[in-house]
């Protein structure tokens, strides 16, 4: 995964390389998602549900191949959600609603596209940075 940052409220998590799927992308948006914190607060992971913000039933697409290193992280790939963790082995302690943007290729989920809402923060980067491409 690849991770860009700006201001602290604009994310996006790259899956796939960009320079290979610049075309044909598609997308669900509004897609219902808690971004996850271990016991001090780091953001650790992105959990993903089969709902939208108005809690209809959405269709997941797979994941599909990653194209980017996982470092200790992983991806689980379940019927009804998608879990992002940037660290497999620290346990979830705390998570907070949020809505997010699916970019998606035929391929599988190309990116997630998150504009925080207020309260929700990612201020705690320690379990992300070996993922982030771009924090400005």
């Amino acid at each position: 995964m690849h991770i860009t940052i700006e201001d602290n409220y604009l994310v996006y998590i790259y899956l796939k390389e960009q320079s290979k799927y610049v075309d044909n992308i598609g997308g669900e948006s509004s897609v219902r998602c808690f971004l996850l914190y271990d016991h001090v607060g780091n953001w650790i992971g992105v959990r993903i549900t089969n709902r939208d913000t108005d809690g209809n039933i959405i269709n997941l697409p797979n994941i599909g191949a990653i194209d980017y290193p996982m470092h200790n992280g992983e991806v689980v790939n379940l019927n009804d959600e998608i879990i992002l963790k940037f660290d497999k082995d620290i346990g979830v302690d705390n998570f907070k609603e949020q809505d997010c943007n699916l970019d998606i290729h035929p391929e599988g989920i190309y990116g997630v596209e998150m504009i925080l809402w207020a309260g929700n923060n990612i201020n705690l980067k320690e379990k992300v940075r070996p993922f982030i491409k771009r924090d400005i």
